[in-house]
């Protein structure tokens, strides 16, 4: 139960985080963010 909560307080704080950042660091975190679960995908690890 414990993780459940640590979970949502990282969420939280990300959300916080992704209020404040330049859409040029949003940009480059989704880029990444897709680029590596594609490769994750192609190499089976999901």
């Amino acid at each position: 139960m414990a993780n459940r909560i640590a979970e949502q307080i990282e969420r939280t704080i990300f959300q916080f985080k992704w209020l404040f950042m330049p859409p040029k660091a949003k940009y480059a975190y989704l880029w990444n963010r897709s680029r590596a679960s594609l490769q994750a995908d192609y190499y089976g690890l999901r």
